[in-house]
């Protein structure tokens, strides 16, 4: 099975029978042959629909101070990801040789059409890689979410938005931008639907514009993950925090009212039947804080160091902060009777820092409920990852009330160096031209072991570029053939700890060249014998970037769904190369949804027709409804087996007991279907069409197959039938041994 195949649909299982031969690529190794369906014997294929005609693309901006500098580069990416989306790309579907898009004179518009190339004196049409799309809203977020009461935010010149609890932003340099119906998020509608059509240039602007608008000036304490949880899932996102008093005990944390004000921004901004992709903005690891209960003790000046056991296991059972007292079992550590005993490198600007092992207690939420929040249908807010246990009261997921889960997206673009991500040359060297590598490529590498390592495991890295220290780290990257306590191109070498512990800080993971730095304070006390490396004395020359380990793992956790870009660009220089800025995220991010958008279902088998007919069955199903429709028919008693088959299948979804048969069409309808663009009113059922360069085998106009040429097959249903995204269409075809 094809790599595109498999990130497109999500959940994707052929089953065969035990007669039927297996290749490395799929179950059949020759074509289906057109019998009589015999309903013992075959292929199912379960296929998500890709029908997806909405995007509702949530950018999510750390906005704490170092953040201009990668701000202004998405500033520069958005025009292009917004072009992918409303102008897709023409390419070469060729099997062989396929011409690169680079090379390909690509339209200028939506409605222009495809070129033809020139391969070999041959003149061959090129097709785009999916519909334009022409209903988007885009909305941006920040990472602040205040201080938990500690007042270490409170505002000054420094902090001019320490809390913007996860609204949408709609700021710019000089008051407000334009947006729609004053909703404050952006739509695309070039068609009119929704009012006056929008305009594409003008409508990069203004996103650019929004972008550079969220500014630096947030809480230094980056609550990315929260934000987006609180935006798009929080059933009751609260309006204040309050301390209670508790008997006995420190004050806690409790929740009081309810943001009204962000629950219709909400409603305003998602759309049931639409495609939700979250791209974060960030060059720190995620701090999360428990918003109630004791997690603001994270910003509390009294919060006091671990147990000694948890510098070295900080999944020890006796590994316990010196605030409280020892776990049952467990002797009282005598380094907890000192009052003044700290954690290493104590400073209030590093309280989010591997926690357990320094403090005894870990006060974020786990990452889990991160992924949780993203894919879950019914969740438990009680608990802090979400996950529902027996007697827990739960609720329908909003994020995913109508909405399946494979419509959902995580796209981070953070710190991590681009070499280690980057897809490999003929040489085997990082080359960002060629793009970064997906989750299943990542995965299978062990690179997020390698890179991520399992915060909510507490286990770090192996890598020692992306491990979390102040001090200067020691060993070489196997990855990148580099020690990061050495002179170096990825992170310039690991600097001097800082002796005022108001400087404490990381080490880099990455830096990258800049030439406008308004506002930063990396530099300022950088005189003799400073080895910062990103200051050349008082100056500034480079941005950088901290390992964003948390946002990693989540990304590992969204498997096919999550998407990683390095915060760190190759290069800033030559706006054309295609390893410009934060291009290569874009590209990554349109490479990830484009199969979605496609609105196809592909094959990753031929099947041998017989007067256009094959012998295969096709069954939709659904959450609810009946099969009324035209074009459908209730499931017929002899073909209940089926069924059985499906329901037996791990692609199987049982939040969707509804089945209905889909109509083969036959005749005139069917030479429509498998031939014609637009497809008239009153045709109603599914056809088959192979777009293979074999002539024996093509069916149908290849023109209408938008699928990787390793797979040029789809099954196309019209009319009534057409299912909406996310909803399950079945396949089954019959087999002999």
């Amino acid at each position: 099975m094809s790599r595109s195949l498999r990130r497109r649909h999500g959940s994707i299982l052929l089953l065969c029978s035990a007669g039927l031969a297996f290749t490395s690529t799929g179950c059949l190794d020759r074509p289906i042959d057109t019998l009589e369906p015999k309903l013992t014997r075959g292929v199912v294929e379960n296929l998500k629909s890709s029908r997806v005609e909405k995007i509702d693309l949530l950018l999510a901006i750390d906005n704490s101070i170092s953040m201009f500098d990668k701000q202004k580069l998405l500033g520069d990416a958005v025009p292009q990801l917004v072009n992918r989306l409303v102008n897709p790309r023409c390419v070469d579907t060729s099997k062989t040789d396929p011409v690169s898009p680079q090379e390909i004179p690509q339209p200028e518009g939506p409605l222009e059409p495809c070129p033809n190339i020139d391969k070999g004196g041959e003149s061959v049409p090129t097709k785009r890689e999916f519909k334009p799309v022409k209903d988007i809203h885009v909305g941006i977020i920040s990472s602040s979410l205040g201080d938990l009461g500690s007042g270490i935010c409170a505002p000054s010149s420094f902090v001019k938005y320490p809390d913007d609890k996860g609204h949408l932003l709609d700021r710019v340099e000089d008051g407000t931008a334009t947006t729609f119906e004053g909703k404050h998020f952006l739509l695309w509608d070039p068609d009119g639907n929704y009012g006056p059509s929008t305009e594409v240039a003008s409508f990069q602007q203004t996103l650019k514009e929004m972008v550079l608008g969220v500014g630096q000036t947030g809480c230094g304490y980056e609550m990315q993950l929260e934000s987006v949880y609180r935006f798009l899932v929080d059933p009751n996102p609260y309006d204040k925090l309050v301390k209670e008093p508790v008997q006995d005990l420190a004050d806690k944390m409790v929740k009081q009212g309810q943001d009204d004000e962000l629950l219709k921004q909400r409603r305003d901004f998602l759309r049931p039947d639409s495609l939700v992709a979250v791209i974060m903005l960030s060059d720190e690891n995620d701090c999360s804080i428990q918003a109630e209960g004791y997690g603001y003790f994270a910003l509390n000046a009294e919060l006091r160091r671990g147990a000694t056991i948890c510098e070295t296991d900080p999944n020890d059972p006796c590994c316990y902060s010196c605030n409280g007292k020892p776990p049952e079992g467990c002797d009282p550590d005598p380094i907890c009777e000192d009052e003044n005993a700290e954690a290493e490198y104590e400073s209030i600007g590093l309280r989010c820092w591997d926690q357990k092992r320094r403090y005894g207690a870990d006060l974020l939420y786990p990452v889990e409920r991160y992924k949780n929040a993203l894919t879950l249908e019914t969740i438990a807010p009680s608990r802090n990852d979400l996950l529902p246990r027996d007697g827990d009261e739960t609720i329908a997921n909003p994020l995913l009330v109508d909405r399946p889960p494979n419509l959902v997206y995580f796209a981070g673009i953070v710190g991590v160096p681009w070499q280690a991500i980057a897809r490999k040359n003929a040489d085997g060297d990082p080359d960002l031209s060629l793009g970064y590598m997906g989750t299943n490529e990542l995965a299978s590498a062990g690179l997020f072991r390698a890179l991520a390592g399992d915060p909510d495991g507490h286990v770090p890295p192996k890598d020692p570029f992306m491990i979390e220290s102040a001090d200067p780290r020691t060993g070489t990257s196997d990855l990148l053939n580099a020690s990061p306590s050495e002179s170096n191109a990825i992170n310039g070498g690991d600097r001097t700890p800082a002796t005022d512990p108001q400087d404490y800080g990381l080490q880099y993971t990455c830096i990258f060249d800049v030439t406008d730095v308004p506002n930063g304070t990396d530099c300022d006390d950088c005189g003799d014998g400073c080895d910062n490396p990103v200051c050349n004395g008082t100056t500034q020359t480079h941005a950088k970037a901290a390992p964003g380990l948390r946002q990693l793992s989540l990304i590992e956790k969204m498997d096919e769904r999550g998407i990683a870009a390095s915060v760190c660009p190759a290069q800033t220089d030559d706006t054309n190369g295609l390893d410009y800025g934060y291009d290569p995220a874009v590209g990554a991010i349109v490479d990830a949804l484009k199969d979605d958008l496609g609105g196809q279902q592909c094959l990753p088998f031929s099947i041998k027709p017989e007067g256009g007919l094959v012998s295969c069955l096709v069954v939709q199903s659904s959450r609810s409804g009946d099969c009324e429709n035209p074009g459908l028919a209730p499931v017929p008693d002899d073909k209940q087996n089926v069924l059985e088959l499906i329901k037996s299948s791990t692609g199987y979804d049982p939040n969707e007991p509804i089945f209905c048969l889909v109509e083969q069409l036959g005749g005139e309808p069917l030479a429509t279907c498998q031939n014609e663009e637009n497809v008239p009113a009153g045709i109603d059922g599914w056809c088959y069409i192979d777009a293979s360069d074999d002539p024996d085998v093509q069916v149908g106009n290849p023109d209408l197959v938008q699928c990787d040429p390793t797979e040029p097959r789809i099954l196309r249903v019209v009319g009534d039938p057409q299912p909406e995204a996310g909803q399950t269409i079945h396949i089954f075809c019959a087999g002999e041994g």
